[in-house]
């Protein structure tokens, strides 16, 4: 969690590219869910394989005023993604490795164990993505747009430690104790988060493909604190997911404690939560299948709610080629902000392969 301080800023100022990554609706639906369950079952190992997997997600911006180098355009190619998971079962335990390349070295992104307690608990030991807001736990090549919300991209940063989660029917309680931001050092965070299903079942995706024609609903709120804070640790989270028929209605609130950063000079903020510190982020977002198998476009709006009152509104279509296994993104963004090099248009193309 220790890098996450020093990637806020940019990925928050990264607002604007982002499409759509799951859609549904349509008389086609039922061959379809028939299609992935088929195939699910052809490809699930016999029980103490090992399961292997890959992901790439690949992207062309362009930005009328770079958010890396202000004052500049930007224009290029880079990579999202470049990952690869290993997954086996020793007796009722599983393994579960987890590697990034995009940045020209392999990192180890997860490292855990898991294994039941009980039927509804289990226990995870090891290096996992702790659970703290929705979309910053949703998988890189389920996502509705290329990017992330910017507090989306700041939780989705893994920690150390262990967490307890119980199945209790339509409610997912999941509580962690972890390093921390001062990592091996004296103090400790932990997070506690609770999922329900309030009408019927929705998947872990944004947007609305794969959702079915019944409507879903599914509300999730969590509580974070770090004590190595100055001052005060407490993150407060609430988010939802609405999906009826080919539409889906989303949107993510939290609540950052003052965390006693300031400001040395240089406008960024020095405390545990960066820029996001004594802040309130949120954001909405909504999308409808023109094609309930092929095309899904969206919107989304959010604010930082930071010192620089960055915003940005975001439109996307997303063309399914093989689900999230295999689609094309197209965004265009509008960022606004008081620094007026980090504000104009934002466009961006992205591919995504996972097998």
């Amino acid at each position: 969690m220790h890098e996450r301080r020093h990637r806020a800023l940019s990925l928050s100022m990264l607002l604007a590219l982002t499409p759509l990554a799951k859609a549904g609706g349509g008389d086609d639906w039922l061959p379809l869910d028939r299609e992935i369950e088929a195939l699910e079952t052809t490809l699930a190992p016999q029980e103490g394989g090992i399961r292997v997997g890959a992901l790439l997600r690949t992207n062309y911006a362009w930005f009328e005023e770079s958010p890396v180098f202000p004052g500049t355009h930007y224009s290029g190619f880079a990579f999202d993604n470049i990952r690869a998971f290993f997954e086996g079962d020793v007796g009722s335990t599983t393994m579960h490795l987890s590697f990034e390349g995009q940045s020209g070295t392999v990192l180890v992104l997860d490292a855990y164990g898991r294994m039941p307690v009980t039927e509804q608990v289990r226990l995870t030991v090891g290096q996992y993505l702790p659970a703290v807001l929705r979309s910053g736990l949703i998988d890189p090549q389920n996502l509705m747009f290329i990017l992330r919300t910017g507090p989306g991209a700041y939780w989705h940063q893994r920690d150390q430690g262990v967490e307890v989660a119980a199945d209790l029917d339509r409610v997912l309680v999941r509580a962690s104790l972890l390093n921390g931001s001062d990592a091996v050092a004296d103090d400790v965070a932990y997070c506690v988060r609770a999922d329900w299903n309030a009408v019927n079942s929705v998947p872990w995706v944004e947007g609305a493909y794969g959702s079915g024609r019944q409507t879903g609903l599914i509300v999730g709120a969590s509580y974070y604190d770090d004590g190595s804070a100055i001052e005060d640790g407490e993150v407060i989270s609430v988010d939802a997911l609405l999906t009826t028929d080919r539409f889906s209605l989303g949107g993510e609130f939290q609540d950052y404690a003052d965390d006693g950063g300031v400001d040395p000079g240089n406008g960024i903020k020095n405390g545990i939560y960066g820029n996001f510190s004594d802040t309130s982020p949120w954001a909405v977002s909504a999308s409808f299948m023109v094609d309930p198998d092929k095309y899904e476009v969206g919107v989304r709006y959010e604010t930082l709610d930071d010192q620089y009152d960055a915003s940005a509104v975001t439109v996307g279509l997303n063309a399914y080629l093989a689900g999230h296994d295999l689609m094309w993104q197209f965004n265009y963004s509008q960022v606004s902000s008081d620094r007026s090099d980090q504000d104009g248009g934002a466009v961006g193309i992205g591919l995504t392969v996972h097998i």
